[in-house]
This record gives structure tokens, sequence and C-alpha cells, in this order.
């Protein structure tokens, strides 16, 4: 390479500078579909052949004479503005004089034109200049055909072709992407202009696998005499089908200062987080952060808890996610700056967020309200706070003479942390008094499930008298610097069953090792510890035998499931994915706006818990097929190992695939768990506890119910310096929010 700075060749500069500004088919279509609008055209046809990386796009716009089509893809060359101050009274998409550039640098376009004041078309293959047009077969490319406007016609056809060629890798790894997921982008793309020319005509096909062109999109039912709200849910429904009913829509509309928001809020939830969509003066509003604020309050509102949520069949805690569908036009006075944020012409930042965020958020609680939703005063995001990690809070409680135990139970090993404890002597004892610890074990025996494990803040524990058994020289609860313990499962092997409690738990010993210093003293919930073991061994079966094509199935007859359009080319491509599960069905696409999902087999345990409840049935195949499209489960047709099959079940390691079960299956095994363990009120032998115990220890996640909550609590940590042990640290009332404590 050659030293010192130097002007890239202008071949190269063109490449790169179109990565920049078109890197997908989709966006390819985008950028010259809203040059089509801007142009004024009424009518849009769009062919498009994702498998060759090519489109074409043909207008009835006002055209272009032969002088201004041979500055079509020259970069910087527009008829949008003149200067910035422009900018402020903008009403077109494009104003850059780059998106056709960046398309020619990295693709073959062909264009043909004709304005009013032409009797003729005008053809021209970029960089080279337009030629008059004569129709013959020469025209023709692969499927595409290419025609001249007649006499009474004007407008601009453009035929881009080849996509990336001179970028192989990209080219090569856009070629991977799912055909559903090009098509979903396509169609938030077109949404968007028709929210901002919902008259506009469009007809969308493309080339599927058999080599038939397929109609995808037609939106040609709306006139300019309709009501907005109509022709806003009009809109959307033809662009994306028949997501939900259009009387679920609400009406929503606000104005203050010069800014407005208009739209629709569906009362009923959906399943995709996509169908989202906030336009800022007809561009794309993308600041994330907002969105999920958004989203918050609706979650924190309990929104479609209810309603055609509602299914015959209920499962433990809320395993299907549910998600408004929003839709708001939000116009204000335009700043230059916002329109310049983003390759995509996109809003990332809204200079006018200070009045906009505010409104918006008073037209969501209002919403709300009337729908009979509660929105919360206060909204708290935790989003990056892990889940399963129990949060210390020093200042939830006084911090004298403390001793503060937290429990990390998303591990095979806990930890606790142990702040300054008030050190005391006491003289040594033989022989626990019963007497004298009951007062703490009552304020356990009422605990009843209720957060989750991520809501459990910290607890404190106070002096108050206790003898001590179970050891020659116990002694006193001593003054310890800051510092961490560390109780893992396998010291469960070790410790000591005393004795069951209440019918409710089982009180063991552990004996000092490298993470304790001392002897420790936990509390086991019995139904949580049975629970985790039960749960543990579900998966273990069920996934050895998912990765084994071992599992039963039941055949399924009368179920027939309708969904949308966009739903339905999700489930046709996750269709093989969905069959690992031995779930099997045939997709049935009637038209643009009907589709089936025809379901003929499901795994037994599922077939069972369905029965019948065809509700229940589509919520969990669509929370598990968007689940897959978001990559919050990963397929398991990708963890495919041979040695598998000569694996013994023993030896399977059932948490390495964990992330790819789906949710419906995990709350079907949690339930299913926790209605076979053991009992709080169910009597049990030292012998049964330790039994209980010993398996406990051979779990992968032991601390862990199947729920998230602990299944173990320590409770006091003993030192062997000597002297009569009298006083210990128990749990003050209610600081465990988890857990009821009643003295």
């Amino acid at each position: 390479m050659a030293n010192g700075i130097s002007k890239l060749d202008p071949k190269v500069s063109r490449v790169l500078r179109s990565q920049v500004v078109t890197v997908s088919l989709t966006s390819a279509v985008r950028e010259v579909v809203q040059n089509s609008v801007d142009a004024g055209a009424t009518t849009l046809q769009i062919m498009i052949d994702p498998f060759e990386m090519s489109f074409l796009v043909k207008d009835n716009g006002r055209g272009m004479n032969p002088q201004d089509l041979d500055y079509v893809g020259c970069q910087h060359f527009t008829s949008k503005i003149r200067s910035l101050h422009d900018l402020q009274n903008l009403n077109t998409f494009g104003f850059r004089g780059e998106a056709l550039f960046c398309v020619a640098s990295i693709a073959q376009v062909t264009l043909v034109s004709k304005s009013p004041d032409c009797n003729c078309s005008w053809i021209r293959d970029i960089p080279g200049e337009s030629r008059l047009f004569k129709a013959s077969r020469g025209n023709d490319f692969h499927h595409y055909s290419l025609q001249p406007y007649s006499k009474e016609e004007s407008g601009t056809t453009i035929l881009v072709r080849n996509i990336l060629y001179n970028v192989p890798v990209r080219k090569k790894l856009l070629e991977n992407d799912p055909l559903f997921k090009t098509l979903l982008v396509l169609r938030e793309d077109l949404f968007q202009v028709l929210i901002v020319r919902p008259e506009v005509s469009l007809k969308v096909s493309y080339f599927d696998h058999s080599g038939q062109w397929k109609e995808l999109i037609s939106s040609t039912n709306i006139t300019e005499d309709m009501n907005y709200f109509v022709k806003l849910s009009k809109s959307f429904s033809n662009i994306f089908g028949s997501v939900i009913p259009i009387d679920m829509f609400t009406k929503v509309s606000v104005k203050f200062k010069g800014c407005s928001v208009t739209g629709l809020i569906s009362k009923c939830p959906v399943r995709p987080k996509e169908f989202q969509f906030i336009y800022l003066n007809g561009r794309k509003y993308t600041n994330q952060g907002f969105q999920k604020l958004i989203n918050s309050i609706f979650q924190t509102a309990d929104f479609g808890t209810g309603g055609l949520s509602d299914t015959l069949v209920k499962t433990v805690g809320k395993p299907y996610n549910n998600y408004p569908l929003l839709i708001l036009d939000v116009r204000c006075p335009q700043i230059a700056e916002d329109l310049v944020q983003d390759p995509a012409k996109n809003i990332v930042s809204s200079s006018h967020a200070h009045l906009l965020h505010p409104l918006i958020i008073r037209v969501i609680k209002s919403f709300l309200s009337h729908q009979g939703y509660i929105p919360s005063s206060s909204v708290v995001n935790n989003l990056g706070e892990n889940k399963n990690t129990i949060q210390s809070n020093s200042d939830a409680v006084p911090s004298t003479k403390t001793s503060n135990l937290i429990l990390n139970s998303n591990t095979r090993m806990a930890k606790i942390r142990a702040y300054k404890k008030t050190e005391r002597t006491t003289p040594s004892s033989k022989q626990i008094d019963s007497r004298k610890i009951k007062p703490i074990l009552d304020r356990l025996n009422s605990i009843s499930p209720r957060e989750e494990l991520d809501n459990i803040p910290s607890y404190q524990k106070n002096d108050c008298p206790i003898a001590a058994s179970h050891s020659s020289n116990l002694g006193c609860i001593k003054k310890i610097e800051d510092m961490d313990f560390k109780l893992d499962r396998y010291q469960l092997l070790k410790a000591e069953v005393i004795r069951q409690v209440d019918k409710k738990f089982i009180l063991l010993k552990i004996p000092p090792n490298q993470n304790t210093a001392h002897i420790l003293l936990i509390i086991v919930d019995q139904h949580a510890c049975d629970e985790r073991i039960n749960l543990e061994n579900y998966l273990t079966d069920f996934l050895y035998q998912v990765l084994r094509g071992t599992l039963m199935i039941q055949s399924v007859s009368d179920c027939t499931i309708d969904i949308d359009i966009t739903e339905g080319y999700l489930f046709k491509h996750y269709k093989k994915e969905f069959k690992k599960w031995a779930i099997s069905y045939e997709i049935k696409m009637l038209n643009l706006e009907t589709c089936f999902l025809i379901v003929s087999s499901l795994p037994s345990v599922l077939a069972i818990k369905v029965q019948g409840d065809k509700q229940f049935l589509k919520n969990a195949l669509l929370q598990m097929v968007h689940d897959l499209k978001n990559s919050v489960k990963m397929p398991i047709s990708n963890m495919f190992d041979k040695n598998i099959l000569n694996l013994s079940r023993d030896k399977f390691k059932w948490w390495k695939y964990l992330h790819c079960l789906p949710t419906m299956f995990l709350e079907i095994f949690n339930s299913k768990a926790c209605r076979s363990a053991i009992m709080f009120g169910d009597s049990l032998s030292t012998a049964d506890c330790s039994l209980l115990i010993k398996k406990l220890s051979q779990c992968h996640i032991p601390f862990q119910c199947a729920h998230g909550r602990p299944s173990a609590i320590p409770l006091l940590e003993l030192s062997t310096e000597g002297g009569p042990f009298n006083q210990f640290n128990e749990y003050p009332k209610k600081q465990y929010s988890d857990y009821d404590i009643n003295t």
C-alpha cells in the first residue's frame, strides 16, 4: 500500500458511498417508489424478484424529457430543493439527489420515461445517454418486459437488476435473508407511502420459488372523499392484511401549539411489536427509547389481559407477549436538522421532542383510560437489569446491627453477600432449643409466591436469642467486613438435614468450606425444591426426545386457524423448525387478506394441554413463530448433533438447548412440575428430606424454583469461636417481597 493521502478513484468512492445509503433490495425499492410519488404518480405497479435481486417500478407520474432523463443517477442532481432554506417547507420524500445515484452505483439500471409534452418515450441505461424508445423483443429482460408509454400517457418505468453485483460479499449476505423478512420490510416502506398519499393505487407482485408471479399487495380502494381514519385503517389492512378487525381500531387526536397527533390504536393486542408506527411529518420516527417507554406504559396498565386474548386453557404466568397496534401521524413545524439524521431519511431525534413526547403520552394514557385500563403514573424502565438477579437496596432498611444476605439464584451457585455484623460472644452449647428457634420459623411458615424474582429486595436480620445444637463448640455471630459467600450445589451434598419444619420447610446445616468460613443454617422450601427437581426431569426427557426425533405425536383433526397474510409467510418460512417440535401444518392462502393455518399433528404434551382450544393454540404458535423471527428463541435445527443419537439420557445436558425451547412448552412443564410437586402440609421423614436434598443437589439450577423464586433461604451464620450461643439474626417482617412473613 502506498504511503500518504490520495483521492479515491471515482468508481471506488461511488461504490463505498452507495453502501451508506442503499444497502438492500428493499431500500432500493423504497427509494424508487418514493421518487415516483414525489413525481406526482397516482398509480404504481411494482414487480420484485427477491431471488435475482431485481425489481421494476412503473408509475403514471409527470415523466421526464430527454434532457432531464440524462441527469437521473447523477450525484446531487435533484428537482426537490435549491437551498437548505427549502427544507423547512419540504413536502417530498427525497431531497438529496443521492438515492438513484447510489442505486445505479451497485446495480444495472434502465429507465423508460415520457413527459406530457413529448409524443414518444425515451430509454436510458445508466450511465449511458437517453435514446428514442421503440418497442421490440429486445426490450425483455428475463421475466420483465419494458414497454413504451402511449401518446396519451406519461410516467416513468425503472428496471433495477443484479443489485450489489459489484459487492459480492454483501450480496451473498442479503441473499440469505428469509423471504418473509424482505416482504415485511417492503410492506412497512409502502405503508409509509400511504400515510402521506393514501389515495395512491398500489399493486405489488413478487416472483416466487415456483417461477410464478404472485400478487402480494393491492391497495386500490381508497378515494379522496373518504374520512381520514377510514383511509388510515384501509391503508393498514391493504398492506398488512387482516391483522385485526377494522372495528377494533380506536381514533385518537390531539393538538397543541402547532403540533398535532392523529391516528389509530387497537383495542386488542397483537403478537408482533413491529405494528407500532410513529410518523413525523410523513417520515418514520425511530426513537427506540421513546418506543420502549410507550410499551412500558401499556404493560404497566396490563393492556391485553382480557377480551380477545382470553382462552379456555390457562397457563402459569404470562407466557405470551401482547403489544398494541399503534399508528400515529404526527405533524409539527419542520426543522432542517431533523431531516439529515439518517441515510433512510428517518428521524431519530426530533427537535420538538419536548412537546411531542408528552403529547403522545397523553394520547396513550387517555386511550387506556377510556378502554378501562389504569395507566401507571410513573413508569420505571429497568431494561438493562438482569431479571434473575436479586438486587441489593441498602436504603430499604435501617443500617444498625444488620446482616444483609442476597441470594443469586440464576445459576448453580448462589452468592450470599454478608454486610457488617455486630460482634458478640456467647458461651458454647450442645443442644438447640426448638422453642427458641420457633419464632423465626413462624415468620416463614406463611410463605406464598407472589412476584417475579427480580422484584425481591434484600432483607435484614436482627438479633434475638437462640440456643445451639448439632455442634460441640458453636460460638457467636461476629463482626465481618463486607464479603461474598458462595453456596453451590455441591455443598448440598454435604448438608445435614436437621428436620422438617411445620410441614413446609427443610432445615439444613451447611458445614464450613472454601466458600463459607462458618457453619450456615439454611431453610429449603420443600415445594419449590421438588418443583425444581420435577422441572429438570421433564426438560431432560422432552429435549432429549426432540433431538432424537422420538417425541410422541398426536394427530389433530378439524384444526384450521385463521392468520393474517404476514403471519402466513412467517409460518411458511419456519415450517421445518416447527416439524422438529412435532408440529405439522399446511398454509392455505386464499387471497391477499385470507390465510389459514391447518394443523395436522401436535406433540402429545401440547395436544393434551390444548384440549380443542384453538385460541390457546393460535396464541402459542404465534408466540413461537414471532420469537423465532425476533431471535428471542433460536432454531433447534441449528443445534442438531449426530452424537446425540448415541448419548445416554443421564449424560444429556438439557440446559444447552433451553434457549431454543418454545415458551409454550416451558410454561406447560412449569405448570406440570408445580402440580406434581410435594405440597405444603405434606409430612416428610428425615430420610425423605435427605433424598429430596440429594436430588436437588443434582439439579443444574438448584436454588430457583420453576417460576423463578428461590428454593432456599439462608438463616444464620454460626461461628466456632466458643462461648454460649444465645443470639441470632432474623428476618424482619415483610422485607422479602416474594413471601408473606407473619408473626
